[in-house]
């Protein structure tokens, strides 16, 4: 994580640098009015809202839990896609 002064210049040269998007490194940048604002990449922006959303209700946050001691128990299974069938 990049934390900044409001300087202009410094800021401009890091957002075209493309320190962001390039390391998956967050920047913080304070204001003036000690408002701070947080940049980060798409990919980790979507990354975080994916996250947020896969946590966000109980039933999916134990569901996830349950899948993840099932792998680490070895209680998995690989299936080819080409022997899925279609119900239609």
């Amino acid at each position: 994580m990049m934390i900044m002064s409001n300087e202009k210049r410094h800021q401009k040269t890091t957002i075209d640098s493309d320190i962001i998007s390039d390391t998956c490194k967050t920047m913080i940048m304070a204001r003036q009015n000690d408002a701070k604002i947080v940049m980060m990449s798409e990919d980790v922006y979507n990354n975080l809202m994916e996250n947020m959303y896969l946590t966000s209700s109980k039933n999916n946050l134990d569901w996830l839990i349950e899948s993840q001691k099932q792998y680490e128990e070895g209680k998995t299974y690989t299936i080819d896609s080409a022997d899925l069938t279609n119900n239609e």
